[in-house]
């Protein structure tokens, strides 16, 4: 009988790289500043709200399309821009030998959008270790 190989799915961000250092930050106050936008409120409102969203829903996304019919795709990409990722990614690239030694086949799952999940594996060169990724979109914006 042949051996079982296992199939590891990882977290792309705070789990493989550190996103707590520049990308969160950047993404929390483009959520903010959408929010602002979008609902007339003030700085410190949005971010109440936003705060409020990921707690009760998982996510502020989650949040806007159930309270206010927000677009997914819309508010995803207004939050998700970034002027220099690859300067932005904290990734320690050792990661990669360790990910390599594990035997079976690795896949990634993030609640980002496929164009950020699909940069961060590019610069990271963790696109070269996973067989596959899922996004927010593969999963239907269900976080």
């Amino acid at each position: 009988m042949p051996a079982v190989k296992p199939i590891w799915l990882f977290d792309l961000d705070n789990t493989l790289h550190n996103a707590g250092v520049h990308i969160f930050p950047h993404i929390n106050r483009a959520m903010t500043a959408y929010l602002a936008a979008k609902l007339n409120l003030s700085q410190d409102d949005a971010c109440a709200l936003r705060w409020h969203y990921w707690t009760r829903y998982g996510a502020t996304l989650r949040g806007m399309v159930r309270n206010h019919g927000t677009q997914p795709r819309e508010f995803l990409a207004a939050t998700h821009q970034f002027e220099d990722l690859a300067g932005m990614v904290v990734f320690d690239r050792a990661i990669l030998a360790h990910l390599r030694r594990l035997p079976g086949q690795k896949y990634i799952f993030s609640n980002a959008p496929r164009s950020y999940v699909d940069q961060v594996l590019r610069i990271t060169g963790l696109d070269l270790v996973m067989v596959g990724s899922f996004s927010v979109e593969d999963l239907h914006y269900h976080p």
